[in-house]
C-alpha cells in the first residue's frame, strides 16, 4: 500500500542516496558486551569503571528520590537536587551560573534558538555540531548568521572587519556578535584555536559586544585542570563565560549543563523552549552526573594520565602501520601540531581518512570491532573516514591488535612496504 507521504519520503531517500553515492544508513545491530571499544565517546572509560559504578550505586542507594522528576522545572519538577547540582557545576567549571539540560542537543537547540536577538550577528565555525545549526535555523529573531572556514582565525578576522564596515550599528555597540566553536571537533579530532579567537574578538569588536561560545563536549576529561576542558586549559574562563559541557562523553553518563552569565540563565529559564516544555532531568541522571564529577575529582588525574599514555602509544602504532600505504588509500592527521595537541595533551580522536571507508569498516567488523564509515553528508565530500577513539580503558595489547588488523587490511588492498617505497619516491 502506498500513500502521498510514503511517495514523498521515498523520493527524498532516493535523492539523498543519489547525492551521497551510497545507500541510506540504518541502525547497526546491538553492540555486544564483549566488543573492544575504539569507537565510542567514552574517552575515560567511566561507563565500565568499577569505581565509578560503586560511586553511582552508593549515591543511588542512599538517595531519597531516584526515579523521574515528575514535571518540568517550571512546575513540580524543580527539586533541590537540580539546584544543588547546578551550584556544584558552576563552581567546578568556574562559571558565573549554570543551567541543566537533558542533553547537549537540547541545550544547543534551545540556546541558539533563543539567545540571539533581532539585529545580532552569529559567526560560527563551519564544522560546529549539527545541533548548533539546528538551533540557529529555528531562531525566531532571525540574526545574521555567517560561517567561517574551519579553525581559520584569519577568515574570522576578515569577516568581523567586513561586518564593522557594513554595520555601523554593530560598530556603535548596539547589537551583540556571537562567535561559536566546538572546543574539540568530534570528526576531525582537532582543537579550536580559542586563544587566537579570543584575541580577535577583543581587538576588533567594541567592549561588551562580542561573546564567544565554546561547546566543550569532547574536550572535557581530556584537557584542562582536573579535566575541565579547553577553556580551562587555556585559562580563559573569565573571557569565555558562555560554554556547554555534556556528560555523555568522558563523564560516561548523560545530561548537559550550560555555563553562562546569570542574566543569560534568567533569560533562558523564561524563554528557552527546550527547557520550559520538557520534564526536568530525572533523579537517576542527576545521581549519575554527581557520581561522575566525584570520579573525576577523586581519580581524574590518574585516569587522564593513562588516557594520554594510550593516545600517544596508539598514535605511534597507527602511524607506523599507515606508513606502509600511499596517502591516496589511507592517511592520518598530523599528531604533532597545535590543532591536535595542547600543552602536550593530545586529542583522543583519530580520523583515518580513506577512499575505502566501507571496506575498512567491513574488515574491522569481521574482527569484532564496532566500526562505522563516516561519509558525506556527515563529513565533507572527498573526506570519507573511519573515526577511532582511544580510551583510558584500552590495553596496550588491544592497541597492538588493532594495528595488526589495520595492517592486514592495507596488505589486502595490494599494498606492501616495497610498493609504498616506490609510490613515496614518485611523490
Amino acid at each position: 500500500m502506498t500513500s502521498v507521504l510514503y511517495d514523498a519520503l521515498e523520493k527524498q531517500v532516493k535523492l539523498r542516496e543519489l547525492e551521497a553515492g551510497y545507500p541510506t544508513p540504518s541502525l547497526r545491530t546491538a553492540v555486544p558486551p564483549s566488543a573492544i571499544d575504539f569507537f565510542s565517546n567514552d574517552y575515560l572509560s567511566f561507563t565500565s569503571n568499577p569505581i565509578m559504578r560503586q560511586k553511582f550505586l552508593q549515591r543511588l542507594t542512599t538517595g531519597h528520590d531516584i526515579l523521574g522528576s515528575r514535571a518540568s522545572r517550571h512546575g513540580a519538577g524543580n527539586n533541590i537536587q537540580h539546584v544543588e547540582l547546578e551550584q556544584r557545576l558552576l563552581k567546578f567549571f568556574r562559571g558565573p551560573s549554570a543551567l541543566l539540560f537533558a542533553s547537549g542537543v537540547d541545550a544547543n537547540i534551545g540556546l541558539w534558538g533563543t539567545l540571539p536577538q533581532p539585529g545580532d550577528v552569529v559567526f560560527h565555525d563551519h564544522l560546529v555540531h549539527a545541533s548548533i545549526h539546528d538551533g540557529l535555523r529555528g531562531c525566531r529573531n532571525r540574526p545574521t548568521i555567517t560561517g567561517f572556514k574551519h579553525n581559520d582565525v584569519m577568515d574570522l578576522r576578515q569577516k568581523i572587519k567586513n561586518l564593522i564596515q557594513a554595520r555601523p550599528d554593530v560598530a556603535e555597540g548596539k547589537h551583540t556578535v556571537f562567535v561559536l566553536v566546538d572546543a574539540l571537533y568530534s570528526m576531525n579530532g582537532d582543537f579550536a584555536p580559542l586563544q587566537s579567537i579570543s584575541q580577535a574578538v577583543k581587538e576588533l569588536l567594541p567592549p561588551g559586544v562580542g561573546y564567544i561560545f565554546s561547546d566543550e563536549a569532547h574536550s572535557v576529561g581530556i584537557v584542562g585542570e582536573g579535566g575541565r576542558g579547553l577553556v580551562s586549559e587555556l585559562n580563559l574562563e573569565h573571557s569565555i563565560e558562555l560554554r556547554l559541557y555534556t556528560f555523555s562523553k568522558s563523564f560516561g553518563t548523560f545530561g548537559a549543563v550550560i555555563i553562562c552569565p546569570e542574566f543569560v540563565r534568567r533569560f533562558m529559564i523564561a524563554n528557552c523552549r527546550t527547557f520550559i516544555f520538557t520534564t526536568a532531568v530525572p533523579h537517576f541522571a542527576l545521581i549519575a552526573m554527581n557520581a561522575s564529577v566525584d570520579m573525576l575529582e577523586s581519580h581524574g588525574k590518574e585516569v587522564m594520565e593513562l588516557e594520554q599514555q594510550n593516545i600517544k602509544y596508539a598514535q605511534d602504532k597507527l602511524t607506523g602501520v599507515c606508513r606502509a600505504a600511499p596517502s591516496q588509500l589511507i592517511r592520518l592527521p598530523s599528531f604533532n601540531d597545535a590543532a591536535t595537541t595542547i600543552h602536550g595533551k593530545s586529542s583522543p580522536i583519530v580520523p583515518i581518512f580513506t577512499t575505502k571507508s566501507h571496506s575498512l569498516c567491513s574488515h574491522l567488523s569481521n574482527h569484532g570491532y564496532i566500526a562505522l564509515p563516516y561519509r558525506y553528508p556527515v563529513v565533507p565530500k572527498g573526506m570519507d573516514r573511519v573515526r577511532l577513539s582511544i580510551h583510558a580503558g584500552n590495553s596496550i595489547a588491544q592497541i597492538d591488535e588493532l594495528g595488526e588488523v589495520l595492517r592486514e587490511w592495507i596488505k589486502g588492498q595490494g599494498i606492501n612496504e616495497e610498493d609504498n617505497a616506490t609510490v613515496s619516491a614518485k611523490l
